[in-house]
């Protein structure tokens, strides 16, 4: 991100790019206008920056008196998650460090879980299931908890969940 681009979305601009490579901003009107001359000038420069915008899986959005964390499996730009959360007062890219990797025994059981929570949704299991993989531990934590408070629980023989 360019210093232009970073300090005219803390002015409250929003910048995103269209399908021309034309760039439309948002904001209150003196605000565009404090910016427009500027944008004029550094177009390629802004351009440039908003093609190459990092996309991130995982962000904190501050809201009034609240924060909360999110996740979007596919990665968003911040300008992808702006437009999800209009009302956000400020958005930040959560970055984790790489965890470690699944034993066979915990891929066979994240696999099972994520089966059993997702069955109502399986075109969603191995997008689930690979993100699961980026964070074996919370992974585990999470499915188990969903799976012991799901309806669809068909415990058997063979399926031993901690």
């Amino acid at each position: 991100m360019t210093p232009t681009l970073l300090r005219a979305r803390r002015d409250g601009l929003t910048l995103t790019l269209t399908d021309g490579d034309q760039i439309s901003y948002h904001g209150a009107v003196a605000i565009v206008a404090k910016w427009l001359p500027e944008l004029r000038a550094r177009k390629a420069e802004i351009i440039e920056a908003l093609k190459s915008e990092p996309r991130f899986t995982d962000w904190c959005l501050h809201f009034d008196q609240s924060e909360l964390e999110i996740i979007i499996p596919d990665g968003a730009t911040r300008v992808d998650v702006e437009k999800l959360y209009p009302a956000a007062l400020d958005i930040e890219p959560v970055e984790r460090l790489p965890s470690r990797a699944a034993t066979a025994a915990e891929r066979a059981e994240l696999w099972r879980l994520v089966n059993v929570v997702l069955a109502d949704a399986p075109d969603e299991v191995e997008r689930a299931y690979a993100a699961a993989l980026d964070d074996v531990e919370a992974a585990l934590i999470c499915y188990r908890d969903l799976f012991r408070h799901s309806s669809k629980k068909k415990p058997n023989k063979t399926t031993i969940f901690h």
